[in-house]
C-alpha cells in the first residue's frame, strides 16, 4: 500500500510539475505587447544631420549626445518560461560627409523575429522576471546625402538608397508587471549588422576612396550597446 502512495504523490508531482511549465503567462493572458526605446551616447558616431547640428561643436559636446531607437514589438507566451515574437524598430544615425554642406545620413527599419527565455529559478513566469532574447533581423537601411538647411534654403536630397541587410541581436532585461494589464521593463541590448546586402560604397567607401567612414561601421556602432526602457500591455486571447 505504502508502495502505491509512494508511486502516485510521485507521478501527481511530475504532472503539476509540467502542468505548471506550460501554463500561460500573465494571468492566464499569452499575448502582450510593447512600446518602447532604446538609447546609446553617440561616442564613436556623429548623430542624424551631422553638419547642420553639431558640425560646429567640439568633440566633449557630442560626447553627450544621444541615439535613439523606438521599438513596437508582440509576443506570445508557449509556455511558462518561453515567448516568441516579433518587433520592428525605427532609428537613425549619420556618418561624416565627404562634403561640409552635405549631411549624410543613414534611416534604419529593423525587422525582428526572436525567442525570449526567462528564468524558473528567479521566480519568473513569462512575461514576468528577468529574460534573455535572442533573434535575427531584416535591416532595411537607407543611406542618403542631402543639403544642409545651414547652406541652403531649400535642401534637396542628392542621392539616396536603401540597402537590405541580415544581422543577429542578443537582449537581456526585466519585466515588471504595474497590474493584471500593464506591464514595463528594462533591458540591455547589443545587435550586429551583417555586410551581406550592401554595395563596396556602404561597405568600403562613401564617395571615393579617401574616405574612410562607412554605413557599415556606423551601423555596427548604432546597434552595438543600447539600453531600452518599454511599456507593454497584456492581452487576453480565445483559447
Amino acid at each position: 500500500m505504502k508502495k502505491y502512495i509512494i508511486i502516485l504523490s510521485l507521478t501527481f508531482g511530475i504532472s503539476q510539475l509540467f502542468a505548471q511549465s506550460d501554463a500561460p503567462g500573465l494571468y492566464g493572458k499569452k499575448l502582450f505587447i510593447e512600446l518602447g526605446t532604446s538609447t546609446a551616447p553617440s561616442f564613436l558616431q556623429p548623430t542624424y544631420n551631422y553638419n547642420s547640428e553639431i558640425g560646429n561643436e567640439s568633440g566633449f559636446s557630442q560626447l553627450y549626445r544621444f541615439s535613439f531607437n523606438h521599438q513596437l514589438s508582440a509576443h506570445y507566451a508557449l509556455n511558462r518560461l518561453r515567448t516568441v515574437g516579433i518587433s520592428i524598430g525605427y532609428g537613425r544615425t549619420g556618418f561624416y560627409s565627404p562634403s561640409p554642406i552635405v549631411n549624410a545620413n543613414i534611416t534604419s527599419t529593423n525587422v525582428n523575429f526572436f525567442v525570449r527565455r526567462y528564468f524558473l529559478r528567479s521566480g519568473s513566469i513569462a512575461p514576468i522576471g528577468n529574460y534573455i532574447q535572442f533573434g535575427a533581423s531584416a535591416m532595411f537601411n537607407r543611406r542618403s546625402f542631402r543639403q544642409s538647411a545651414l547652406s541652403f534654403d531649400n535642401p534637396e536630397v542628392i542621392a539616396s538608397r536603401v540597402h537590405v541587410s541580415p544581422a543577429v541581436n542578443f537582449e537581456y532585461g526585466r519585466e515588471t508587471f504595474i497590474n493584471d494589464k500593464f506591464l514595463y521593463s528594462f533591458a540591455f541590448q547589443t545587435g550586429l549588422a551583417l555586410p551581406y546586402g550592401m554595395d563596396a560604397a556602404s561597405k568600403y567607401k562613401i564617395m571615393n576612396q579617401s574616405i574612410s567612414d562607412t554605413m557599415f561601421t556606423r551601423l555596427l556602432s548604432y546597434y552595438s550597446v543600447r539600453f531600452k526602457f518599454a511599456v507593454g500591455l497584456a492581452i487576453k486571447t480565445k483559447k
